[in-house]
């Protein structure tokens, strides 16, 4: 499989934590990637504001030469990247997936949904907004592949389940690279779409559980002078050593 590009439509919180785990998962000095290409190999960020695009620009700094950080740009994004990640707002699909060159962008295209609340089908909807039998035969020829995923707050600590809806349309080598991108950011389970939406509240209500007194662990560690991110990185290893444990 040639590596590819992806580029991610909105960045916020978990698509920050989802690059971050595949950022550091194709690194050079990366054991999994000595031996064979990386699966992605190059990353663009698009976002609504330029207030956005310089926060992620210093989030992602080291990584500058694989990060390329746009705003108001998401036809760019979409042309230059290989697969798509919609990450954005849900009440923002509608906008952005209306604009002008969309539908040629992602002509043939991969394209992950990590918003809450869409099927594939109101996504293709947005992008392809209802026509004459003719268009409709045209446009099915040029349709992007479109699968939703939903993983859940332990993304930022590489243990999410990722609950991905089974698609006749994905191919063997699509799944296997939808696959390996939610393995980096924990577990990743496919369901049928009957259970799609239920499974996400069993994964997302089990891990809320946990994040309540996690964020009280944080917010602590914090006022005792322990820096937020030093904190998330010790309570991530006592995690990691108790699975070993248990």
């Amino acid at each position: 499989m040639a590596s590819k590009t992806l580029a991610f439509i909105g960045c916020g919180n978990m698509g920050s934590a989802i690059l971050s785990g595949l950022l550091d998962a194709t690194r050079a000095d990366n054991s999994a990637t000595a031996s064979s290409p990386p699966k992605l190999s190059h990353f663009i960020i698009n976002t609504k504001t330029a207030t956005s695009a310089d926060r992620l620009r210093t989030q992602f700094q080291s990584d500058a030469s694989r990060v390329e950080v746009l705003h108001a740009q998401n036809v760019r994004a979409m042309q230059t990247a290989d697969v798509i990640l919609l990450a954005c707002k849900p009440f923002l699909a509608a906008e952005i997936l209306r604009e002008p060159g969309v539908q040629d962008a992602l002509a043939g295209k991969f394209v992950i949904s990590i918003m809450a609340g869409m099927t594939p089908d109101e996504i293709a909807e947005c992008i392809f907004p209802s026509s004459s039998s003719s268009e409709d035969q045209q446009q099915q020829q040029g349709r992007p592949v479109i699968v939703r995923a939903m993983p859940n707050v332990a993304a930022r600590l590489r243990k999410s389940l990722t609950i991905v809806e089974e698609s006749a349309s994905l191919s063997a080598e699509r799944a296997e690279l939808l696959t390996w991108m939610f393995e980096q950011i924990g577990a990743v389970k496919y369901l049928g779409p009957e259970l799609f939406d239920a499974g996400g509240m069993v994964a997302g209500a089990s891990m809320a559980m946990f994040t309540m007194p996690l964020d009280g662990l944080l917010d602590g560690s914090v006022v005792l002078g322990i820096r937020r991110s030093e904190a998330l990185e010790m309570v991530t290893q006592v995690l990691a050593d108790e699975n070993i444990n248990t």
